[in-house]
Formats: structure tokens, sequence, C-alpha cells
């Protein structure tokens, strides 16, 4: 008969009050069903899915080590970015990024141990929520957390898509960030909050843009829609710069897929797409615009030359002549009407 493991880690007197004996919980080890992870504490074994995406499976990785390590620190909470990864937000960690707690009852200062950072709040008290038997910070203070420790691109990225998503406001992180007086960050988070714009409408839309003003270059106008000189509709763009008549568009892989339940595989769906995408860029161009394309991975590893790349496009674009119209916010004008870099 197969015994009744708990689905998280435990500890061992949890395991007694389930049910388990102290020799059904040495035949789970000896068989790998559970592994020990600490003194007392225990966890059943990591086994991830073979064709699931790598977001999902490092996401999996990281929860299971959050539940090991509250186990192992009761006296603590899940925060940062961890508390981000437990609240569904939409933010990047690398494998074997450390899990973050905060200490939320008495227990020693901030410190470190292989694979986790605890943190500890002297001025404030850390507001915490309870899900499914896990405490962790509530959302704007998760937010706030992150805009404070994580990069901008990374943090406003999730910001932008919390907010979209209507899972926080951005005067509840504001409030949260007036009581981190003299915190390490907050500056930097304050700076990155204005940057946020719920109307971008992908994690690589706003990573792009906010990574182009950490470069010193102006930030697009997010999600305008183009129309010819008869008023049909071309296309939306990701972000336009009126001024040079330049469009960009950031290329994550899900845009490339269709969404219609056709029969067609992978394959065919994808060229599918790439080939409606390539017409309607040429549409755009011939309107006047100069369109300006990158992918995920060379936004994120190669940052300067898509930067260049804009830079050539806007460069080719102060010659041309846009012979079509735009609409902002609900009504059409035409590109000078536009806010201007």
């Amino acid at each position: 008969m197969a015994l009744d493991l708990p689905r998280t880690a435990f500890t061992y007197r949890q395991a007694l009050s389930r049910g388990l004996s102290r020799a059904e919980l040495g035949q789970a080890l000896r068989a790998g069903d559970v592994h020990r992870e600490a003194r007392g504490v225990y966890a059943p074994t990591l086994t991830l899915d073979g064709t699931g995406a790598s977001w999902d499976l490092l996401r999996t990785d990281h929860l299971h080590r959050l539940h090991v390590a509250l186990q192992r620190f009761p006296g603590a909470v899940a925060s940062h970015t961890s508390a981000a990864v437990f609240h569904g937000l939409e933010i990047v960690i690398a494998a074997g990024s450390p899990v973050e707690l905060t200490v939320v009852d008495r227990s020693p200062k901030s410190r470190r141990h292989e694979g986790l950072v605890i943190h500890h709040a002297d001025s404030s008290e850390t507001p915490f929520v309870e899900v499914e038997t896990i405490r962790t910070t509530t959302l704007p203070r998760t937010v706030a957390d992150v805009l404070r420790t994580r990069r901008p691109p990374h943090a406003v990225a999730m910001t932008d898509r919390a907010v979209a998503r209507g899972l926080v406001t951005l005067d509840a992180v504001r409030e949260e960030l007036d009581r981190q007086v003299r915190w390490r960050g907050r500056p930097q988070a304050r700076e990155s909050l204005k940057l946020v714009d719920p109307v971008r409408e992908s994690w690589l839309e706003s990573y792009s843009f906010v990574t182009f003003h950490a470069r010193g270059h102006p930030m697009p106008l997010p999600q305008v829609e183009v129309y010819d000189e008869h008023f049909a509709f071309v296309g939306r763009v990701d972000g336009l710069w009126p001024g040079q008549r330049t469009f960009g568009e950031a290329d994550g892989q899900g845009k490339y897929f269709l969404d219609d339940g056709s029969a067609l595989d992978d394959e065919g769906r994808a060229r599918s797409k790439l080939y409606a995408e390539a017409a309607r860029h040429r549409r755009l161009e011939a309107l006047g615009l100069v369109g300006v394309r990158w992918t995920g991975s060379e936004i994120r590893t190669a940052p300067d030359a898509v930067v260049r790349r804009v830079r050539e496009g806007m460069h080719r674009g102060a010659g041309m002549t846009f012979r079509g119209w735009v609409r902002w916010r609900g009504r059409f004008v035409r590109l000078a009407a536009l806010p201007q870099d």
C-alpha cells in the first residue's frame, strides 16, 4: 500500500502527525520517494516533466526549494523574488537562483546560507499573507522589494504585468516604498516606478523598452495603432518613435503561434505567423515608417547591438514621409500630434 506522503516539504513531527511511523518514513527514504533536506526536514523527491517549458521547470524547482527553506526557518516568510514566483508574477529566475525569505518572528539578523538569502527588516513590520499554508509577503510588498533589489528592466517588466492584470496598484506599491525609509535600493525603486506602463502588452516589450531607457535611449510610445491614408487598419505596433517615424517590435516565441484552434502543427503555425508578420511589416513600411525587430534573446544578451539597430532605423526614418494616420487615446491623429521624443 502506497504511503500517504505530504506533497511538499515537511518536518519529522508533521510526518508523525499525519500518521506516518518512523519505520515508514525510513522506508520512503530508502525507496527514494523522500529526501532528507536538513535536520528534521524532508521533502518528496522532485521530478520534472521532460516536455515542460524551461520557465515552468525553473519555477517548479524554485518553489520546491522555497518549501524546504520555510520548513527550515519557520520564523520567516517568502519574500522578494521568491514571493514573486509564488504569487505567479512574471519574473525571470536563473537556474539555482537563491531562495529569499524575510524574518517576521524573532530571529538573528540578515544572513546567507548556500542557496538561501534571509532578510531582516528592522524599521517596519513585514506585511504577509498565508496562501495554501505558505506564508509570503503581500503583493504590494513583494513588488516593492523586487523594485528595490532587481535590475530595472526585470522589475519594471514584472510590475507592468502585475498592474495590467489587476493584481496590485501603483498607489499600494508607493505606500510600501514610503515605509521603507533609508532602505537599500529605495531610490532605484522610486525611479523604476516612474517607468511602469501597463499599456505595454508583454513582459518582453517592457523589458526591451526599459533596457533602452537604461542606455540613454528614449522609450517609444506603446501599442500604437497604424492606419493607411484611407483609415484602413494596418497594424498595431509594440512601440513607436513618432518623431523618427520608426516602430519597434519585440518578437517573443509565443507571438509566433496562433490560438485559432487550427489543425496546423507547431511548425506550420510558426511559418504562417511569420508570413503574416512579414506582410504586415511591409505594409507599415510602405506607409513611410521604418521597422526594427529584435528577439528576447537579442535584447537580453546583446542589448547594445539592438540599440544600434534602432538608432540606425531612426536615422533612416528621419527622412521619410508618413502618409497614414495613427489612433492615439481613441482619436485619429497625424504623427506630429503625438508626444515627441
